[in-house]
């Protein structure tokens, strides 16, 4: 469909979101300013895409969310005119050639959610610290050597989510954002988390991922809200520190090339409902998961993992196991214990059928087997 189409189409049904496709042949009509409905506008612009993102769209000002998505070749800076969207409070920029942003994205003083993705962006611009009311930041941004000190005046941030490949540790500003709650770090040269990040005390959610952590700070017991913990570090063995300090979780995700927990969990981790647990080096699990007792979800997944522990049999809250495991040719028959259970997935292809055992499952749902 043509994009005059397309705006014809939207504004003839009074669509309140558009999705344009463009490319450097094209040209924007002007009818697109006529859709008076539309809050959500995406524009995507590959292969031979727009250099510049086409001026009609900053007089469209009753936007609310603009999607700029586009590859090397597309959408390199964003001008000035940016500002004129004062009703925007969500901007995407998932621009790969983007090189250059405009100070006056600091004007959006509605803006709550802002994502950036550029393999070519060098720095941040100051004016981001006059976004007041930004919640959500969401950086991928490989170049970026380090953050303006004004991004430390986002006291309203939130959730904030910063993916490089080039850095080994997160930068200093992080950690005087007093208020966030949610933190990503995806970042394969990190080689450790420093003690600031006890400055964190409403941080509610926490997901490092590198390819170089080789150990965890011993200090995260210091942050009182932390619920959910994720990491993924091939890397990252003994965990026993971070264990010890954690009796608040509510959700742990692990992938790992190993585990080894030293410490005695039981009466621990009480709060602890969602465990998974991924390692790929590992041919046992360790049994001092099998003291969570109050677990509801336990995921288990291992290329190297031969068999599971009959200890399982005590997580008698169990509502979900997920198994993934190709090396596992049985299961214990002490699953049929937990009488909670209600979802079984098994990726298994080793398992030839379930055990007999299985018939004694009174409240289960729902069995699927992968293979």
């Amino acid at each position: 469909m043509e994009i005059i189409d397309q705006i014809m189409k939207a504004r003839d049904t009074g669509a309140t979101e558009l999705r344009l496709y463009v490319n450097n042949t094209h040209e924007i009509p002007e009818e697109l300013y006529s859709l008076s409905n539309l809050k959500n506008l995406i524009l995507v612009s590959w292969y031979t895409g727009l250099e510049e993102v086409p001026l009609i769209i900053f007089k469209m000002t009753n936007l609310t969310s603009l999607n700029l998505s586009g590859s090397s070749n597309s959408f390199k800076s964003i001008p000035d005119s940016i500002s004129q969207l004062v009703n925007l409070t969500n901007l995407t920029l998932n621009c790969d050639g983007l090189k250059d942003m405009s100070p006056n994205i600091g004007k959006l003083d509605k803006l709550q959610n802002l994502t950036i993705s550029s393999r070519y962006l060098a720095k941040l611009i100051p004016e981001m610290g006059n976004l007041d009311n930004l919640q959500s930041l969401d950086l991928n941004c490989d170049n970026i050597a380090s953050f303006p000190p004004e991004i430390i005046r986002l006291k309203k941030l939130k959730s904030l989510s910063i993916q490089y490949q080039n850095r080994v540790s997160i930068p200093d500003e992080v950690y005087e954002l007093e208020n966030l709650e949610e933190l990503k770090i995806k970042a394969s040269k990190l080689t450790l988390i420093p003690h600031e990040i006890e400055k964190l005390k409403n941080l509610k959610s926490l997901y490092i991922e590198s390819q170089a952590l080789s150990s965890m700070p011993d200090n995260l017991g210091r942050l009182p809200k932390l619920m959910s913990l994720s990491i993924v570090a091939q890397t990252l063995t003994l965990f026993s520190e971070v264990f010890d300090q954690l009796p608040k979780l509510k959700e742990l995700d692990l992938n790992l090339a190993q585990l080894d927990i030293i410490s005695d969990t039981t009466g621990k981790f009480d709060k602890l409902t969602s465990l998974k647990i991924k390692l790929t080096e590992q041919k046992s699990l360790p049994a001092e998961i099998f003291q969570f007792n109050n677990l509801e979800n336990l995921e288990i997944e291992g290329e190297q993992i031969e068999f599971i522990p009959s200890e399982i049999g005590k997580l008698e809250k169990l509502k979900t196991i997920l198994i993934d495991c190709k090396n596992i040719t049985k299961l214990p028959p002490e699953l049929a214990f937990i009488s909670n259970l209600e979802n079984l997935q098994l990726q298994c292809p080793k398992i030839e059928y379930p055990p007999e055992e299985f018939l004694l499952f009174r409240n289960l749902k729902q069995i699927k087997f992968h293979y």
